[in-house]
């Protein structure tokens, strides 16, 4: 094996086993399993697969790498800061300041470039995401959308 291909290899393990951490730092236990899951997965396929090409190696690494960047934003270097890694609030529970959770919502132009396949798979995803919520709330919100 090549030195840059090793080199490249040794990238692309980093990369995984930064999404592990900040999975294991910032998401709640059943996302965790989901993302560690898909991540695993997709790592995998592309890996063992040997037919990846240079090109499809550095948008992987691209695409994941903007993944990262969103679960687990930059070390908070203002002054007065702490330094430390949080959540989206800073507080690791992933709330942003108003309290709500991620919002989940694509950028429209995001939707605009997917396939009808991907869209078809998004909304299976979605229906299968809001299977496991449970309470008053997550009731209340799927009567509303079931309604509109």
């Amino acid at each position: 094996m090549a030195m840059a291909a090793k080199e490249g290899m040794r990238t692309i393990f980093g990369l995984y086993r930064q999404i592990l951490r900040a999975h294991y730092k910032q998401l709640p236990v059943p996302m965790r399993v989901l993302g560690d899951g898909y991540a695993r997965d997709e790592f995998r396929r592309h890996l063992e697969g040997g037919k990846t090409t240079q090109p499809q190696w550095i948008e992987f690494g691209s695409q994941w790498s903007k993944y990262l960047s969103t679960i687990a934003p930059a070390v908070d270097t203002a002054p007065g800061s702490t330094g430390e890694r949080g959540g989206l609030g800073g507080d690791g529970s992933g709330r942003t300041a108003g309290g709500s959770l991620w919002s989940g919502h694509l950028a429209p132009e995001i939707l605009e470039a997917m396939t009808g396949e991907q869209k078809t798979m998004l909304a299976k995803l979605k229906a299968e995401a809001q299977s496991f919520s449970t309470g008053p709330d997550a009731e209340a919100e799927a009567e509303a959308e079931a309604e509109a």
